[in-house]
C-alpha cells in the first residue's frame, strides 16, 4: 500500500527534529527545510503529498505567503499547518477556501499528527481519484451513456460465441465450489461406496457423507432462494416513483457499508467516500432505497470480491447539469480472457445472467445475496425501473501510471418539477 511523501517546513531545528523523530516512526517517506526557498526548489523536483508547515516563519518568508503559493502552483498537495498561533481568527483564516486541510498547534502529539496525516492522505488520494475521472469523462463520454441491453447483444456479432460461452459460464456458477458442484461430488461417492443391508432393507450412510451433504444443502437453498429472490426482481415492471434529495445519498451509502457487517475485513480492504458536491445537495432523483440497498451493496461485494488484499475501494459522487452519478471503483485485475478488468464485449456480457470473470467461485462473502452470477443482471433491472443507467468498464488510473481500475457508473436523472 503506498505510503504518504511529506515535506516538512519550519525554521526552528527543534521543531524539525520533534517532526523527524515522529515521522521516522509512522515509517514515512520525508524531506525537512527551513525556508521556503528549499521548499520550492524540492516540490519543483520531486512529488510530494503532504505539506507541514510553520506559520511562523521569518517575516520575508511569511508561512501564509508560502501557503497561498502552494495552493495556487501545487493545487494537488495537502497542506497541514504546525504553528504555535492559537488565535481563532487566523485558524478560520487559515482552514478557508481549503487552502489548509487541518491545523495543529504546536506541539502536536504524535498521535494528533498521525492522525491529521493519515486523514490528510486519504484525502489526497480521494481528490487525485477524483481528478483522474473528470480528465477520461469527455473521451469516454459517448460509450458510457448508452444503456447495455442484453437482448441488443444477440443481433451483434458475438451471437456464434454466446450459446456456448452461456452453458460454460452455467458450469461455472453451479457446479463448482460448494453447493451443487458438491452435492454432486457426495452423491456420486454414495451411490458408489453405500453398502445395502438387506435386513434392514435400505443403505448405511457414513457419518462424513451425511455431515457433508447436510452443510452443502444449507448452500444450496442458498442459492434456490437466490434465484426465486432474482425472478421476482426480474419480472417486476412498474416503474419506481420514490423521491429523495440529493444530500440522503452520503448518509445511505455509509449505512450500507455498515450493514454489510465488515466484508471489508475479509481482504483486510478498505471503503473510501467522497463527499457531495454542496451545490445539487437539495436537487431530487427518483430513488427507492430497498432497491438501491441490493444495488449499491452488490455493486461493493463484487469490488471486493474481485479487489485482492489490502486494495482501496472507492465511491465518488459526480454531477452533471441532467444527471447525479455515482462511480464505484476497484482495482482491475487479469479476468478469463486474459484482460485486465472489464473490456470490449464484457462491458455489456456482465449484465448477462450467469456471466462471470474468473472461473473459481468465491463463497467467502455470504451477505452476497444473488448468486450464480446474477447480481448485476438484477441491478440492471433494478437501475432500469428508476430510469437510470448504469455502465461498468475499465480506465487507466493516472495516480498510478501502470494501474487500471474497473468503474461501476451509475447516473441518475435530476427530477425538474413543472411549476404549478
Amino acid at each position: 500500500m503506498e505510503t504518504p511523501n511529506i515535506l516538512a517546513i519550519d525554521d526552528d531545528p527543534i521543531t524539525l527534529a520533534t517532526i523527524e523523530s515522529m515521522l521516522k516512526s509512522f515509517q514515512y517517506r520525508y524531506k525537512l527545510v527551513d525556508t521556503s526557498e528549499k521548499c520550492f526548489q524540492l516540490l519543483d523536483s520531486q512529488t510530494f503529498h503532504i505539506i507541514i508547515a510553520d506559520l511562523a516563519l521569518p517575516s520575508l518568508d511569511n508561512g501564509l505567503a508560502l501557503i497561498e503559493k502552494v495552493h495556487k502552483e501545487f493545487p494537488s498537495i495537502v497542506i497541514i499547518v504546525h504553528s504555535g498561533h492559537s488565535e481563532h481568527d487566523l485558524i478560520i483564516k487559515t482552514l478557508s477556501k481549503k487552502k489548509a486541510y487541518d491545523y495543529l498547534v504546536k506541539p502536536a502529539n504524535t498521535e494528533a499528527l498521525k492522525y491529521s496525516i493519515d486523514r490528510a492522505f486519504e484525502y489526497y488520494t480521494l481528490n487525485r481519484k477524483l481528478e483522474s475521472i473528470k480528465q477520461q469523462e469527455e473521451s469516454f463520454f459517448l460509450d458510457m451513456i448508452q444503456i447495455f441491453d442484453w437482448k441488443k447483444e444477440l443481433g451483434n456479432k458475438y451471437i456464434d460465441s454466446l450459446a456456448t460461452s452461456l452453458i460454460r459460464q452455467v458450469n461455472i456458477s453451479m457446479l463448482q465450489g460448494g453447493g451443487f458442484g458438491a452435492i454432486i461430488s457426495i452423491l456420486s461417492i454414495f451411490l458408489e461406496k453405500a453398502e445395502y443391508q438387506p435386513e434392514n432393507k435400505g443403505y448405511l450412510v457414513s457419518e462424513k457423507i451425511f455431515k457433508m451433504i447436510k452443510d452443502n444443502y444449507g448452500i444450496v437453498e442458498v442459492l434456490l432462494r437466490s434465484l426465486s429472490d432474482a425472478q421476482s426482481l426480474m419480472m417486476e415492471t412498474e416503474a419506481y416513483v420514490n423521491e429523495i434529495y440529493v444530500h440522503e445519498i452520503i448518509p445511505f451509502v455509509h449505512q450500507c457499508i455498515f450493514d454489510l457487517k465488515g466484508m471489508e475485513s475479509i481482504k483486510n480492504q478498505k471503503i473510501i467516500i467522497s463527499s457531495l458536491p454542496y451545490s445539487i445537495e437539495n436537487q431530487k432523483i427518483i430513488f427507492q432505497k430497498k432497491k438501491m440497498e441490493l444495488v449499491i451493496q452488490e455493486l461493493l461485494i463484487n469490488a471486493m470480491k474481485y479487489s485482492q488484499k489490502e486494495d482501496e475501494i472507492y465511491v465518488l459522487f459526480f454531477y452533471t447539469s441532467t444527471h447525479f452519478e455515482i462511480k464505484i471503483l476497484n482495482k482491475a485485475y487479469k479476468t478469463i480472457d486474459g484482460s485486465y478488468g472489464i473490456t470490449g464485449k464484457n462491458e455489456t456480457r456482465v449484465f448477462e445472467p450467469f456471466f462471470r470473470l474468473h472461473y473459481t467461485v468465491d463463497e467467502s462473502y455470504d451477505l452476497e445475496k444473488f448468486k450464480f452470477g446474477l447480481g448485476l443482471t438484477v441491478v440492471k433491472k433494478i437501475l432500469q425501473l428508476h430510469g437510470a443507467d448504469i455502465s461498468i468498464y475499465t480506465i487507466t488510473d493516472n495516480i498510478k501510471g501502470n494501474q487500471n481500475d474497473v468503474c461501476a457508473w451509475i447516473r441518475f436523472p435530476f427530477i425538474h418539477h413543472q411549476a404549478v
